[in-house]
């Protein structure tokens, strides 16, 4: 009864914290007492989660440019999908790495709303995180990828494809994407009803001009 009693307590309390902002969970919650550090293994707290605000913070602080950072941060996003056990339903990333990209696929089926940001600027990590979030999130119903801007059409048809419950999309600067494959997206994906676009004639990137001005 004792051992029942406990689960009960810690699912209670993952209940409420997954409510509070992301780095408490993180970093303050597990310090307050062991009860409420078992909690924050629960799958439960992790959920939802919106990592962008501490994710940015962190870069921000740390490198001299935010992108350096993407490497660094793929053990706190495998922390927090391991920690789900594959219950996340809705989370907000920046920053994060192609590889990051392709686990959260991988390891997050019931995951509904996916925001993130600042996609790999070098191709094809943009298509390899297209593929895997079409291959493996066909339960999306809400994505985000700005400023993706090595997503090209190659990888937005996977999605469209994969990812047939789309309601809402957005691709704003998203500047590798052609007209065309926009349009085949909207006719493949019948449930989309809100579709932020590129804003076309289309801005090419020379990727490699583009590293060597951070160089």
């Amino acid at each position: 009864m004792e051992g029942s009693w406990a689960s009960l307590m810690n699912e209670l309390l993952a209940d409420v914290f997954v409510r509070l902002p992301f780095e408490e969970r993180l970093t303050t919650i597990p310090l307050v007492c062991k009860g409420w550090k078992r909690a924050t293994h629960e799958p439960a707290c992790w959920r939802n989660v919106d990592m962008e605000p501490w994710l940015r913070a962190k870069c921000e602080r740390t490198y001299d440019w935010e992108f350096g950072c993407s490497k660094e941060l793929e053990p706190v996003v495998k922390l927090v999908v391991d920690r789900s056990k594959g219950q996340l339903r809705q989370l907000r990333t920046i920053f994060c790495s192609s590889k990051s990209v392709q686990y959260i696929a991988k390891n997050c089926p019931l995951l509904t709303n996916l925001t993130h940001e600042f996609c790999g600027l070098e191709l094809p990590d943009g298509d390899q995180e297209a593929t895997a979030i079409g291959s493996y999130m066909q339960g999306l119903k809400h994505l985000e990828l700005k400023k993706t801007i090595s997503l090209t059409d190659f990888g937005l048809m996977h999605i469209a494809s994969g990812c047939r419950d789309l309601e809402s999309l957005n691709l704003a600067c998203c500047s590798n994407v052609s007209p065309r494959a926009l349009e085949k997206v909207s006719s493949m994906c019948p449930k989309l009803t809100k579709f932020m676009k590129p804003i076309h004639p289309r801005i090419t990137v020379d990727q490699k001009l583009l590293w060597l001005l951070f160089d």
